[in-house]
């Protein structure tokens, strides 16, 4: 007795799956790719497979292909998270806060405590967490761009003026975490931003008759 053949089940799963989405790592897809049966002993007309993968190849600046290693070396890659590079980011601004402090307090020839220096750094530490941890992604941003352009200048004009003007004791108080908040923000300028905040600065000071040194 012969048995009933049984038909495929629409619902198995193809063995061969459509080549409709096939794609190269070059982002080539099927349908680009040229289907004709080649002819020996001539050149092929149009573009080739590899002219399609040579077109769509990533490249540098001034058009030559990268390879997928030179590529991939090139990716910035991140072993911390932000908020671990953000602490990392303010550790040498505190320690510069803490110089800053010391050496106003060594150019008015005052005595020191070490333990208050150490308490006015750790008290300023989460603030100088906060502000880098909030604009250091956005500084490609022209809004925050503008925003550290205007901050540099202000604090610095302030710090010229501070020191030119006013009395040692008020030096001592302003100038650290200024003279902190100024280089911060030079440093998250880019190289022209930072030239022309310090030109700001120097304008300021020549305009007013302050000595810079």
């Amino acid at each position: 007795m012969a048995r009933k053949r049984t038909k495929p089940s629409a619902k198995e799963p193809e063995l061969f799956p459509s080549t409709t989405s096939f794609v190269t790592p070059e982002g080539v897809t099927i349908s680009e790719i040229p289907l004709r049966t080649p002819t020996f002993g001539s050149k092929p007309n149009g573009q080739t497979l590899l002219d399609l993968i040579d077109l769509k190849r990533p490249r540098d600046a001034a058009g030559n292909p990268i390879g997928a290693s030179h590529a991939a070396e090139t990716e910035e890659i991140e072993v911390f998270g932000h908020a671990a590079n953000t602490f990392f980011f303010a550790v040498p601004l505190l320690i510069l806060l803490f110089w800053l402090d010391v050496l106003v307090h060594l150019q008015y020839k005052q005595d020191k405590d070490w333990s208050e220096v150490a308490w006015r750094c750790a008290k300023a530490f989460p603030a100088i967490y906060a502000i880098h941890y909030f604009f250091h992604p956005r500084r490609t941003w022209i809004s925050v761009r503008l925003f550290l352009l205007a901050l540099s200048i202000a604090a610095g004009c302030y710090v010229v003026t501070a020191v030119n003007r006013y009395g040692y004791y008020f030096v001592m108080k302003k100038t650290p975490p200024l003279g902190t908040l100024w280089i911060w923000a030079v440093i998250e300028l880019d190289i022209l931003g930072a030239l022309a905040s310090l030109l700001g600065v120097w304008t300021y000071a020549w305009y007013y008759g302050y000595p810079l040194w």
